[in-house]
Order: structure tokens, then sequence, then C-alpha cells
């Protein structure tokens, strides 16, 4: 998506004020350091499934929850 837009999904939610408390992301687990921060900034969650992602992923994760 970014070679097609020319940014990530997290940014161009964020250029757009969509990402708020009220904001629930599905799956997000190939995320930036920098779109972790603003995630936790903004206070948007996350809804994914624990058995359909890989252990990278789990170790993303843990850094999320625990910003």
């Amino acid at each position: 998506m970014k070679e097609r837009i020319g940014d990530t999904p997290i940014n161009v939610l964020s250029k757009f004020s969509c990402l708020s408390v009220l904001t629930v992301l599905a799956h997000a687990v190939h995320l930036t350091d920098s779109e972790i921060e603003l995630l936790a900034e903004t206070k948007a969650s996350i809804s994914y499934r624990i058995v359909s992602i890989h252990n990278e992923s789990i170790q993303r994760i843990n850094q999320m929850l625990f910003q």
C-alpha cells in the first residue's frame, strides 16, 4: 500500500484523524515502532486472533501491550 499511495495505512488513518480510543484495527501485526507509538498515543485498539499469527508477531504484540 505504501508504494501505491505513498504512505502506510496507519499514517493515512492518522492524517485523516481516524485514530482514537474508538478505533479498533484488525490484526495490525506488521507495524513500525513509530506506528506502535502513534497507536499508543491515540489509544487505538488492535484486535487479533492469536492462533493465526507467527512468533515474531507475538513479540511485536507484547511490545505494543507494554507501551
